[in-house]
């Protein structure tokens, strides 16, 4: 029989044993929330609100819950265990108990007439009856007791606990690659990730890459116009990762305030950050003054349009999943000529068509607390094009990108 999911740590989904609340309000094991952020997290993998270490608080309540649950189980269990067989038999017209307990008339064996009055045998037999209907009303309330079903998890895949909503879990299954669990096996939160999408108002262009993003496990937060008007708002903290797409907007600054939300989201918070083209381009023309820390290479030379060649550099990379060693583009695109990554960056992918240094994919592992970072030299989106419709390797990378961005993969 499974566990109370109002006993169970979100996390873990196993019962608690030193449960602790945090300043979101939600109740955890505080072994599991310790290690989510002392693994670099900053928010509640839950509410994703903003929690601390500093500000866990253990919860008596639901400990003694817990407590008298386990009571209650190992007295089943108990009775379950010591359970005396009942024996009808049809010539003799009589019940049989076992009363094991040396302790009650040393083991021995009562028979109750078939269809005795009870009266009667009260009478006759005394305390004897009296401790044989007290184990028979108790076998009658053990078997009532382990024939009620009981399901962690409904059939619509919903998981909820004491002080939350019932949140939507996608049924597709999904390798967990991250520390988030030491199981490694299908993980909640490994395949609840969120992602906020910064870009142009272009949203049909966009619709087939966030459809695949939401099909890869991530649900996408798209703000249109996002790069010319954020200003904090969705706080980016509550994001794994911020995309951003400049497209139709290249020539307009992002207000600083969202530049701070999304610099310090990726420093204090562990959000990735993943950026096409034109992010070198707004750092060469004085904007971005802030995002421009996040930048891994700034450009060299003037950018082109091409149809681009991609050739893989770092062998294995997850980025790359399901993708050709090489590959070319479905149609041209513009692109930005990168100069040396900077930042402590790598170079994922060349790019034949990005002279002189060719760089294609730039990027950056996690370092400390801090998120993920990915560069890409083209400019898919602009230019009205329908880049993410028509070409699938693109599109790939770019939801790869994410993902790992994400600590997915």
């Amino acid at each position: 029989m499974s566990d109370p999911v109002s006993l169970c740590c979100p996390i873990t989904q196993e019962l608690f044993v030193d449960p602790v609340i945090a300043e979101d309000g939600q109740t955890y094991e505080r072994a599991a929330i310790v290690r989510w952020l002392q693994n670099g997290n900053r928010t509640s993998p839950i509410s994703r609100a903003y929690i601390t270490i500093a500000g866990l608080r253990p919860v008596f309540a639901i400990k003694q819950q817990v407590e008298e649950y386990k009571n209650r189980q190992n007295a089943s269990n108990n009775i379950a265990t010591g359970r005396s067989t009942i024996e009808t038999d049809q010539a003799q017209k009589s019940s049989v108990f076992d009363l094991p307990n040396s302790n009650n008339f040393n083991g021995a064996e009562v028979k109750l007439p078939y269809g005795a009055d009870d009266h009667a045998v009260r009478a006759v037999q005394g305390p004897m009856y009296t401790q044989a209907h007290r184990q028979t009303r108790l076998h009658r309330e053990t078997d009532a007791l382990l024939q009620t079903p009981t399901s962690r998890r409904t059939q619509d895949h919903r998981i909820s606990t004491s002080n939350t909503r019932p949140i939507h879990v996608p049924q597709r299954s999904y390798q967990c690659r991250s520390n988030c669990c030491e199981a490694r096996k299908r993980c909640f939160l490994c395949s609840h990730k969120r992602a906020l999408l910064l870009s142009d108002d272009q949203s049909t262009l966009l619709q087939p890459l966030i459809d695949r993003l939401q099909d890869s496990g991530i649900t996408t937060t798209y703000v249109q116009n996002g790069t010319a008007t954020y200003s904090g708002l969705p706080d980016a903290r509550v994001f794994d990762v911020v995309i951003l797409i400049t497209g139709a907007l290249k020539e307009n600054d992002m207000p600083i305030n969202g530049q701070l939300a999304i610099t310090n989201a990726q420093k204090f918070n562990g959000t990735g950050v993943v950026m096409t083209e034109w992010a070198a381009y707004h750092v060469s023309k004085n904007r971005w003054q802030i995002l421009s820390q996040l930048l891994l290479s700034k450009q060299a030379m003037n950018g082109s349009t091409n149809t681009l060649t991609f050739s893989l550099v770092l062998n294995n990379h997850p980025i790359w999943t399901d993708l050709p060693k090489t590959f070319i583009t479905a149609i041209q695109m513009d692109i930005s000529r990168l100069g040396v990554p900077v930042n402590g960056a790598s170079i994922l992918a060349n790019c034949t068509e990005c002279a002189p240094k060719r760089i294609g994919v730039v990027v950056r592992p996690r370092v400390g607390v801090d998120g993920r970072i990915v560069q890409i030299a083209h400019a898919g989106h602009s230019g009205g094009n329908r880049i993410w419709a028509v070409d699938d390797n693109i599109t790939t990378m770019m939801v790869n990108a994410v993902r790992w961005a994400a600590k997915i993969i």
